[in-house]
Order: C-alpha cells, then sequence, then structure tokens
C-alpha cells in the first residue's frame, strides 16, 4: 500500500484495524483509542506526521452476543476481551511487537495491558487514561439507597445502569470498575504520560498516580488540553514531545 490516507485493513465487531503506509518512512508506531475520537486523532497524524507509518486501533464495545455471561465475573474484563482482539489483529497481518504505542483514553488500558502481558511495544506514551476504578457521586448514593427495600426504587431512579440486565450494560458497569494499577509497576519499557490539565473526564491526579508506579515514567501536562483533543492546543510541540521522547530513548 503506498497510500498515505488510512484504509481499513482488517475489521473486527470490536477493533478495527486501520493502516498509514509511507514507502519513504522508516519510523511506524501503533495508536490505539476508541473510536469516538478516531476522527480527530487520524486529522491529526494526517497534517503533524505525514511521513510516519502508523497502525491504527478503533475500539468499540463488543456486541451483545459475543458477551458470555460468565465471563463478566473475570477481574478487567472488558480491556482483556479488546487487548486480546488486538492481539490476534497484530499475529494475523504481522505487525511488529517492538514498536512504539502511542494511546489516548481506554486505549492507555488495553496498551498497558498488552505490554505487560503480550510485550506488545518497545515504548508507551498515553494520553489521558484512567488506571483506577471510578465510582460516580450518583452511583455512591445509588449504591446506599439500594440497601434498603424502602429506597431501592430510588435508587433504580439516581443510577440505573447497576440494574439493567443487559449484558452491554453490566460490561459498562465493570468497565467503569476496572482497576489495572496492579500493572502499572510490571512496565519495564520507556513510557510518557501526557495529560491536559482540562482534561475533566480524567482528572490530573490519574497522570500523577500513574507516574508515581511506572518506574522510569516521565509526566507532561499541557496547557488548555482537553481529555479528546490533548493535541489541539499545541500540534506541533506535542509531535515534538512524542519524537524526542522516542528517539532520546533509542539512543540511550
Amino acid at each position: 500500500m503506498l497510500s498515505v490516507k488510512f484504509e481499513v485493513i482488517n475489521g473486527h465487531n470490536t477493533t478495527n484495524l486501520r493502516h498509514r503506509h509511507h514507502k519513504a518512512s522508516n519510523r511506524e508506531f501503533i495508536f490505539i483509542s476508541n473510536i469516538q475520537n478516531a476522527n480527530d486523532w487520524k486529522q491529526y497524524f494526517e497534517e503533524e506526521f505525514k511521513h510516519i507509518t502508523i497502525y491504527f486501533f478503533e475500539l468499540n464495545l463488543p456486541p451483545e452476543n459475543e458477551i458470555k455471561p460468565e465471563d463478566l465475573n473475570k477481574q478487567n474484563l472488558p480491556t482483556q476481551l479488546t487487548a486480546q482482539t488486538i492481539y490476534k489483529i497484530i499475529q494475523e497481518n504481522n505487525i511488529p511487537k517492538h514498536l512504539p504505542i502511542i494511546a489516548h483514553g481506554v486505549g492507555g488500558r488495553v496498551a498497558v495491558f498488552l505490554n505487560v502481558q503480550k510485550a506488545i511495544g518497545s515504548h508507551l506514551i498515553i494520553f489521558g487514561t484512567r488506571f483506577f476504578k471510578r465510582v460516580f457521586l450518583r452511583e455512591h448514593i445509588g449504591n446506599m439507597l439500594s440497601k434498603s427495600k424502602r429506597t431501592k426504587w430510588l435508587a433504580k431512579i439516581i443510577y440505573p445502569i447497576s440494574f439493567d440486565t443487559k449484558l452491554i450494560s453490566q460490561l459498562l458497569l465493570k468497565l467503569r470498575h476496572e482497576d489495572l494499577t496492579p500493572l502499572l509497576p510490571q512496565i519495564d519499557v520507556p513510557t510518557l504520560l501526557v495529560w491536559g490539565d482540562r482534561d475533566y473526564i480524567s482528572p490530573l491526579v490519574n497522570g500523577i498516580e500513574a507516574h508515581k508506579l511506572i518506574k522510569n515514567s516521565l509526566f507532561r501536562v499541557i496547557t488548555d488540553a482537553t481529555h479528546d483533543q490533548p493535541f489541539k492546543p499545541v500540534p506541533q510541540a506535542l509531535k515534538n514531545l512524542i519524537l524526542d521522547f522516542i528517539n532520546n530513548k533509542y539512543a540511550s
């Protein structure tokens, strides 16, 4: 493929792999993000990383018919399922396992799982990822109210997802309750954590705590950057940050 546009080369119910190959490129990396942010990142890469080959993984939730009720008891189920799918696609398409991985949001959790469990990735560069269990205030209140028969009806109104028996709803609940902190100290590749100071979905504290747990990691904050578009305030500077990090580590 000689196109510099992203082309789908492998599709799956939970994951799309898009490939942007540049024939003159001697540099490649893997990118992982959820499908909601995919178009913004593709545009960024096409503008700022024109001469780099990219394997771009778009993540989505699996169809309900692929979820087994007994699987809901597995620890870190959503991330584990997605990581297994990506690993399979990497093998099927002969993608090198030693490439740097850039990941955003939920993709960061998948990247950590791939690195620790499957030894994928020479470097990790992670944007705005929550590795810890996330409990909403309304969930906390709902759980308290659900303990009493007199107030259980009110709990269903405040936090209905907890009472939804659909497997996909339970999977979403599992996603919010994932805790990947035990994996972070096991990362032994160079890791760069990048956060926007206006990231209200995965606030700075998530990056700070992850930085403490990942040995020899670097932590950088981008002023005025949000969760969805951490690259927007300083696209060129962010590109330089990524490439300088990889180059410095290659040279060491």
